[in-house]
C-alpha cells in the first residue's frame, strides 16, 4: 500500500527484485543507479495470521531486511540515505504510554505477533549498528500507526480496522445486512492515511538528517465507534450492531509523535472523513480486484 503512493525513479517488482533472495538484491544494485531507498517491503497480516505463521512472520521478514541492509553494506558508497519501515507492534506490550521512540526495547512485544515484531526490532538495531559506523549513509526507520487507503488489503478476515470495515460494510450494504462489529466501538487508535505517509517520507528524505526512529502520527486519537461512523457514511448499510459479547481489544495506545511534527511543522494531515472516502471510493472502482 505504502510503496503504491510513495515517489521514486525505481519500483521493482517481486519479479524483478525478490529481497528473499540476496543474489537478485546484489544484482538489482549492480544493474540500476539510485543513491536512495524507501523500503516498504514487508510480509504483513492481521491477529490471525501472525498468530498462525509466527515462526514464518519472523524468517521472512528477517530475511528482507537483512538482505537489503547486508547488500547497502556490501556497496559503502551507492546509499545516502534508506528508509525502512517498522510497525507499532515492535512496541512491548507493557509500555507506559504514550509511545516514544525510546521506549521501543523496554520489554517483549506481544506474544501473538512476536515474530514480526522481533524481526522489525532486529532491523532497527541492525540500522542503529550500521548507523554507528558512518559508513552506510543513515538507515532511518519509521514507525506508523494505524495505516489505510487506496491499494490497501480489504480482507474481512485478515486486514487493518479501516480496510475490513469498508469491505465488511460493502457486503453488508449488497445484502441488505446489519454491520455488526466487535465490541463497543469505544476504543482508541491514530489512524494514518497512506498519502500523507507518502508526503512525510519526502520530507524526511530532505529534511531529517537525523538517525533516530521516527513515529509517524498525528497523534490524535478516534475510536472505533467513530471510524465505523466515517465507513457506514460512505456505504449503503442500513443497520449497525455494536456486539458487546465480543472483546474491545486494547482499549488506547497513543503515541508521542512531537520529533516528526517538529519536523514537518504546519502540515496538514487528511482528516478521517476525507480519506475513508477516498479509500471506498478505490474499493468500490476496483472491487472484486482488489487485494483481500
Amino acid at each position: 500500500m505504502v510503496g503504491s503512493h510513495v515517489k521514486g525513479d525505481f519500483f521493482p517488482s517481486r519479479q524483478e527484485l525478490d529481497l528473499l533472495e540476496i543474489d537478485s538484491v546484489r544484482k538489482y544494485f549492480e544493474e540500476n543507479d539510485f543513491d536512495t531507498i524507501v523500503n516498504c517491503a514487508g510480509n504483513v497480516g492481521g491477529l490471525g495470521k501472525n498468530m498462525e505463521q509466527n515462526l514464518k512472520m519472523f524468517t521472512s521478514n528477517m530475511e528482507m531486511n537483512y538482505n537489503l541492509l547486508k547488500v547497502i553494506m556490501e556497496n559503502p558508497d551507492k546509499i545516502k540515505k534508506a528508509v525502512v519501515f517498522l510497525s507499532t507492534c515492535v512496541f512491548p506490550a507493557e509500555v507506559e504510554y504514550p509511545l516514544t521512540e525510546d521506549k521501543l526495547h523496554l520489554g517483549p512485544p506481544h506474544s501473538s505477533n512476536s515474530g514480526y515484531a522481533y524481526a522489525k526490532r532486529m532491523t532497527q538495531v541492525m540500522a542503529d549498528l550500521m548507523n554507528e559506523s558512518g559508513e552506510y549513509g543513515k538507515i532511518i526507520t519509521v514507525i506508523p500507526t494505524n495505516l489505510y487507503g487506496p491499494h490497501d488489503n480489504f480482507s474481512i478476515t485478515d486486514g487493518h480496522v479501516i480496510p475490513s470495515l469498508i469491505a465488511k460494510a460493502y457486503e453488508a450494504g449488497q445484502f441488505g445486512k446489519t454491520l455488526s462489529i466487535w465490541g463497543d466501538g469505544s476504543p482508541l487508535r491514530e489512524f494514518l492515511y497512506v498519502e500523507d505517509v507518502a508526503d512525510i517520507i519526502e520530507i524526511i528524505l530532505e529534511k531529517y538528517e537525523s538517525t533516530k526512529p521516527l513515529i509517524l502520527s498525528h497523534g490524535q486519537e478516534v475510536s472505533i465507534e467513530d471510524a465505523v461512523r466515517a465507513v457506514v457514511s460512505n456505504s449503503s448499510v442500513g443497520t449497525v450492531y455494536f456486539d458487546t459479547e465480543k472483546p474491545n481489544g486494547q482499549h488506547r495506545k497513543p503515541s508521542d509523535p512531537s520529533a516528526l511534527l517538529e519536523l514537518i511543522g504546519d502540515y496538514e494531515f487528511t482528516p478521517l472523513h476525507e480519506g475513508v472516502k477516498k479509500t471506498t471510493r478505490f474499493f468500490e472502482e476496483n472491487y472484486p480486484n482488489v487485494r483481500h
